[in-house]
């Protein structure tokens, strides 16, 4: 929690200064790669987390790794986790950057799960539907197929379930029929 913590206060503060340099964008770019090199090599992870390293090898690692794909201004960040021997907390970092330049921006990411493959026709129906509930928000649609579903669909936003799934209606048939 404690790392949670930092990660959030250094997230808001590249945040500020990348807004400060007009440069935000490009920054979440950095921040959603770094987060996706992440997910890909997990053996980052450990390397940042050896206390047997010195801080100064770690970011000379990720300077050279990431050398002209991210910003100046990333490439600083990297640095001063460095300096404060906080590089281990760089995942957390840019995973909270990218929920805050979202929520600026008002982007929501919505999982749509269906029985079978949508086409583009249907996934904007369901994203038109989206804009209803949530006005002023734009949407990252992310489609996957659970087979399981029977039919139709769900979505999850956030904290949101919107459940339209054969699955569940016969679940819910079944739980009344049970009463």
């Amino acid at each position: 929690m404690k790392n949670a913590k930092a990660a959030g206060i250094y997230a808001k503060t590249l945040l500020k200064a990348s807004m400060d340099e007009n440069n935000s964008a490009k920054v979440y770019d950095d921040m959603t790669l770094i987060a996706d090199v992440f997910n890909q090599t997990p053996g980052l992870r450990r390397f940042l987390e050896n206390p047997v390293l010195n801080s100064e090898k770690k970011s000379e690692v990720l300077l050279f790794s990431f050398a002209s794909k991210v910003s100046p201004l990333t490439e600083k960040f990297f640095t001063l986790l460095a300096k404060r021997d906080r590089l281990s907390i760089l995942e957390s970092a840019a995973e909270q950057f990218i929920i805050l330049e979202e929520s600026r921006r008002n982007v929501l990411k919505a999982q749509v799960t269906s029985a079978s493959a949508l086409t583009a026709e249907q996934l904007a129906r369901i994203e038109a539907m989206l804009r209803k509930l949530e006005p002023g928000k734009t949407f990252q649609i992310q489609h996957s197929i659970d087979p399981n579903l029977l039919g139709g669909f769900s979505v999850s936003m956030g904290d949101t379930i919107i459940d339209t799934s054969l699955r569940r209606k016969l679940n819910n048939l079944r739980r009344k029929l049970a009463a």
